[in-house]
């Protein structure tokens, strides 16, 4: 029994409800059809203090709930933990929701179960089989990989359902998930492995693609690179942002920084200072790794996103994606970057990529069975290139029966990875995506924000792509009224 699982929330005290007490109690030891149910507490009203990685987040306004956390098993040496946060039943809005994980995982995403909690839902998270992110030396054995890539998100739904079932004595009105990065290529992986379990998906940065979406970041790492410092300084970064943003911030009607359209942005090096080693460094991070013959591996970075380049550009590349290709493709740990070839190492993943990349953008059986998905992505994200996620929307709705009606894809201009930048980063999927499943209606737009120390100083609209929010020309154009989403 891994008592991991409890860490890291201080419990409010028992529930003041001695019936809910009760209820809660006697799921403990329960049954599931791949696990079973490992404690189940009752927390009372109120504040609910959870340790993150930055310090302490505390919930204000946690209902009562019940805290459950179990112990899963996809095959036979598979254990994968699971914990499920259950209102009290009058705070319950009978949905439920999956979150998912970033990076390698290993640990349950508490951080991101406190806001839906707080909105009522009951809410579930799963360490995906293994304990601590840090590496993917957990990849050498093939339960924990095979979980980590897909199974885990699975169960944890059909447990969740099981525990869910047993404490309100009725069945989620809906079913969701919603991820980011790593949790996005969960999301998209859920809909093609498992049409079924969740009504709703949200899709956030998806890590798809994933043999060239880590070559390309081994490539960054790696390119315009001496004795582990890049060649291009702080001061080449924001020449190079700058650069951008004096062609292409206006594109939108408003000077603010943010280039809202980076597809429609031309941009030109020559003009800028710099040495043809750099000049050529640069191009190689707009373009990303191309193959012998010339032709693009990956895709590369977008203008305006240059700011953040130096976070893929330490002394040694991002080990999410060298220990993609050191564990999950050679299982070897002597493997090393040294000497790189993406071609070459694209080539090797193809066995292992349908198993942690989201390779088949083919959701038809996910839409036929009335599932509804919006994906969104920074245009500014220096992890995983938003291209990728305009490719794979683009290829999924060609692809995929019924995506056009049941598929939308929002770009937020300025983000980076999963949040932060100077753009409207602050935005829930959340109430969209359970309005359109719930109600029926597609959402037109998501109403988004800038905060400055947690209070909005501009707000804009998210556009369903490829539209783009698109400033009138009157009023304040720091007030998302005065904005339409327009054709590019």
């Amino acid at each position: 029994m891994r008592h991991h699982l409890m860490a890291g929330v201080a419990l409010c005290g028992l529930a003041t409800t001695p019936a809910l007490a009760q209820e809660c109690a006697a799921l403990e030891d329960a049954a599931l059809a791949n696990g079973s149910v490992v404690t189940a507490l009752p927390v009372k009203a109120g504040a609910l203090t959870i340790a993150g990685r930055e310090g302490p987040v505390t919930v204000e306004t946690a209902p009562a709930l019940c805290r459950v956390t179990a112990e899963l098993a996809s095959e036979p040496g598979s254990m994968i933990g699971m914990e499920i946060w259950l209102p009290a039943p009058e705070a319950w809005n009978g949905r439920f929701l999956v979150v998912g994980n970033g990076g390698f995982a290993g640990s349950i995403s508490t951080g991101a179960m406190t806001g839906p909690l707080a909105a009522g839902y009951a809410v579930a998270s799963t360490d995906t089989g293994h304990l601590g992110g840090a590496d993917a030396s957990f990849g050498l054995e093939e339960p924990a990989f095979l979980d980590f890539a897909y199974r885990a998100v699975h169960e944890t739904a059909a447990a969740g359902k099981e525990i869910l079932a047993g404490y309100y004595a009725a069945e989620p009105e809906q079913s969701y998930f919603s991820g980011c990065s790593t949790g996005g290529r969960q999301a998209l992986t859920a809909a093609s492995r498992y049409p079924e379990d969740f009504d709703g998906i949200i899709a956030g940065a998806a890590a798809v693609n994933g043999a060239r979406l880590h070559a390309q970041q081994v490539f960054t790492g790696l390119v315009g690179m001496e004795d582990g410092t890049s060649i291009l300084t702080d001061e080449d970064y924001a020449a190079l942002g700058q650069n951008a943003l004096d062609a292409c911030d206006l594109n939108d009607g408003v000077a603010d920084g943010v280039i809202e359209n980076p597809m429609a942005c031309s941009i030109d090096l020559a003009a800028l200072d710099l040495s043809d080693e750099k000049r050529a460094t640069a191009e190689a991070l707009y373009t990303g790794p191309m193959a012998a013959d010339g032709t693009p591996l990956f895709h590369g970075y977008a203008p305006g996103s240059e700011g953040t380049w130096f976070a893929l550009r330490g002394a040694t590349p991002l080990i999410v994606a060298s220990d993609f290709f050191r564990i999950f493709v050679h299982g070897d740990d002597g493997w090393s970057y040294e000497g790189f070839d993406p071609e070459a190492e694209i080539a090797a993943a193809e066995t292992i990529a349908g198993d942690t990349g989201a390779e088949s953008a083919d959701l038809s059986e996910f839409f036929a069975a009335g599932g509804k998905l919006i994906m969104y992505h920074g245009w500014a994200d220096p992890g995983i290139s938003p291209y990728n996620s305009v490719a794979y929307y683009e290829d999924m709705r060609a692809g995929s029966t019924g995506a056009e009606e049941a598929a939308r894809l929002f770009m937020v201009p300025g983000m980076g990875h999963c949040g932060g930048g100077p753009g409207p980063t602050s935005f829930d999927m959340l109430p969209a995506l359970d309005g359109w499943v719930s109600g029926g209606e597609a959402p037109q737009a998501i109403p988004a924000a800038h905060l400055t120390d947690g209070t909005p100083d501009r707000t804009r609209i998210l556009c369903p792509w490829p539209e783009v929010a698109t400033y009138s020309g009157e009023g304040d154009d720091t007030d998302a009224a005065n904005f339409a989403c327009a054709a590019p």
